[in-house]
């Protein structure tokens, strides 16, 4: 587990437009909210998104947990390359 508390996988993070990835958040905190960025301008709100990229590019990944009072990020900076 991440240090932070948040972390995610992907089950793909490379491959030709459009590419569609299953994101996967987890944190050892009890979470109230999920919030994804996932680089191409689109996010989500749940715990496990699935996206697709439809523009070629290398993509930062972002996931935001709220846990309380405690707002926690994990970023993977150029984690997707489609």
């Amino acid at each position: 587990m991440d240090p932070v508390g948040v972390s995610f996988t992907a089950d793909a993070t490379v491959g030709w437009v459009p590419l569609e990835v299953q994101f996967t958040g987890s944190s050892f905190l009890p979470v109230d909210t999920w919030t994804w960025d996932f680089g191409d301008g689109d996010s989500a709100l749940v715990q496990s998104p699935t996206h697709t990229y439809t523009e070629a590019g290398m993509y930062d990944v972002t996931l935001q947990i709220v846990s309380g009072s405690d707002t926690l990020n994990r970023v993977r900076t150029d984690y997707v390359a489609a």
